[in-house]
C-alpha cells in the first residue's frame, strides 16, 4: 500500500485531531512512502532539512494518507 505524505501547517488554536486539508494554513505534499513508519520518518527529515519554522501560533502536522488512484 502506497501512502501520500502531507505536511499541514495548523493554527495553534486547532487540536491535531481537528486539523485537516480544509482548514490548514498551508499544505505541502512530500511525496509517497511505502509504509507508515517510512512516511513519518521521511516527512520529519524533509521538514527539518527545509528548516520551515511554524512560528508561535502554528504547528506542523504530518499526515500519511492512502494514495489516491
Amino acid at each position: 500500500m502506497t501512502l501520500s505524505v502531507l505536511a499541514l501547517l495548523c493554527a495553534a488554536t486547532l487540536a491535531p485531531s481537528e486539523c485537516d486539508r480544509s482548514n490548514a494554513t498551508d499544505v505541502i505534499a512530500l511525496g509517497q512512502s511505502a509504509n507508515e513508519i517510512a512516511c513519518m520518518r521521511d516527512a520529519q527529515e524533509t521538514l527539518a532539512a527545509l528548516a520551515i519554522r511554524s512560528g508561535p501560533d502554528a504547528y506542523w502536522l504530518v499526515r500519511c494518507e492512502r494514495a489516491r488512484t
